[in-house]
């Protein structure tokens, strides 16, 4: 699905963070986020593979994790769609660019399930067979289950690994304090005794993460 043998080249924003081009790839991945479905995912990994990896899925599977620009835009508060929607959407989209055309029996959901299939002639058979024979999502897993071989609990996983529970809440504090930052200018109306309310609020929980910050620092730092 994703060449991953061919060598780079420097990629834009790779070494050091680009705000130019970070700013102007949230922008156009929340346009894109707008208009929802499959023509949304492609669209994600279009405007992220042209932006940053010359539109080399391969270059992305690859440099993903060490791409400074790259990383800086998946933690951008701004951005509404998560680190595993872009891997997703360039998984998807190099899958039905190896596919070719397909028909609408193969759902955005068919595909999420088909881009963990490691053998590219085992995802064409089964998107086939979705196709010709209607498979329902639950259908197709139950076949990709039955075909695979028994896997050791510590075998390594297929695709983009899971984010840490802790990573996924901590980002839905940042998109919280980014909407409480949008609306700063609104808080000046506050009746004096909401604010005060607020207020007492707004410092139980700094003070709450200033302690789960200095644990993450101990966790660093020994």
């Amino acid at each position: 699905m994703i060449d991953t043998e061919q060598p780079l080249a420097k990629l834009p924003g790779q070494a050091n963070e680009d705000a130019g081009l970070i700013d102007e790839t949230v922008t156009e991945l929340n346009a894109a986020v707008d208009r929802g479905g499959l023509t949304t995912m492609r669209e994600l990994a279009r405007i992220v593979l042209d932006k940053m990896f010359r539109d080399d899925a391969g270059a992305f599977l690859l440099s993903e994790g060490s791409h400074a620009s790259y990383l800086a835009l998946a933690r951008h508060p701004d951005l509404r769609v998560s680190k595993t929607g872009i891997w997703y959407a360039i998984a998807i989209d190099a899958l039905l660019r190896e596919l070719g055309d397909v028909d609408d029996r193969l759902t955005l959901t068919h595909l999420k399930r088909l881009v963990h299939v490691p053998d590219p002639t085992r995802r064409r058979d089964l998107a086939a067979q979705v196709d010709t024979e209607g498979w329902s999502v639950m259908a197709l897993e139950a076949e990709i289950a039955r075909s695979q071989p028994a896997r050791s609990a510590n075998a390594p996983r297929i695709g983009r690994p899971p984010l840490p529970p802790q990573v996924k809440r901590f980002t839905k504090v940042e998109r919280a304090v980014q909407t409480l930052r949008e609306a700063a200018p609104d808080d000046v109306d506050l009746d004096k005794s909401v604010a005060r309310e607020l207020l007492d609020r707004g410092e139980a929980a700094q003070q709450a993460l200033a302690q789960w910050i200095q644990t993450l620092r101990s966790r660093v730092d020994g």
